[in-house]
């Protein structure tokens, strides 16, 4: 029999395959294994087998505490946790504005395979986020009802922050390409050639052409 309490209660028993909890192993030489506040005593030569103590549960643990998430406004956000424990396990995330007061959000999840030491993540993604939600804090809780229908055991995460942000601002730039196009005209050479040509040709020609007749003298008649 054991006794669960303030004092550490022992329990002896033998070393034996079980189909309850195993959360360790004890060799011929027999020693104690102590399992969440109660110690079994396992005498020497029972052999290298699992040991477990029938009714008491491995109290649930989260090894791997849920992480602040920042998102942009309208986007969802997903937080996760790894938890062991003896099966099953109850899984339910809350939410708190301030950290102080917790409400239950999204759905209930029940783990029923499994090792106490095998490990679950359990995720919870929030709804598109507005910027009221900066600030919120996200975690979960996990309850198991351990072996053979035990006190229920109750562990609780950490509070993870949500960081909600605004859209970046994009500013855009226009770059206006200008072509300046240049048309030269064609050219119009309007030559006025003023040609004055005075040709002024004064000939004056004299001639005085005097013209002396001799008259020859008249045959002398011979004598």
């Amino acid at each position: 029999m054991h006794r669960v309490g303030p004092l550490l209660a022992v329990v002896v028993l033998a070393a034996c395959a079980s189909t309850d909890e195993t959360i360790g192993s004890i060799g011929p030489s027999g020693g104690t294994v102590t399992q969440d506040g109660v110690t079994a005593e396992v005498p020497p030569g029972a052999g290298n087998v699992p040991i477990a103590i029938p009714g008491v549960p491995v109290l649930p643990r989260v090894t791997v505490q849920p992480a602040p998430q920042t998102v942009v406004v309208d986007a969802a956000a997903t937080f996760s946790a790894t938890i062991t424990g003896s099966r099953p396990l109850s899984v339910q995330w809350e939410t708190s504005p301030d950290g102080a007061t917790w409400t239950p959000v999204g759905d209930a999840q029940r783990i029923e395979s499994g090792n106490p030491g095998d490990a679950v993540v359990v995720n919870f993604t929030t709804a598109a986020t507005v910027l009221t939600d900066d600030g919120r804090q996200f975690r979960v809780t996990v309850t198991n009802g351990g072996a053979n229908g035990a006190t229920p055991g109750l562990v609780q995460s950490n509070g993870a922050r949500l960081t909600v942000t605004t859209p970046p601002t994009t500013t855009s730039t226009t770059t206006t390409s200008t072509t300046t196009t240049t048309t030269i005209a064609p050219t119009t050479t309007e030559a006025t050639t003023t040609t004055e040509a005075t040709t002024t040709t004064e000939a004056t020609t004299t001639t005085e052409a005097t013209t002396t007749t001799v008259a020859a003298a008249p045959p002398v008649p011979p004598t």
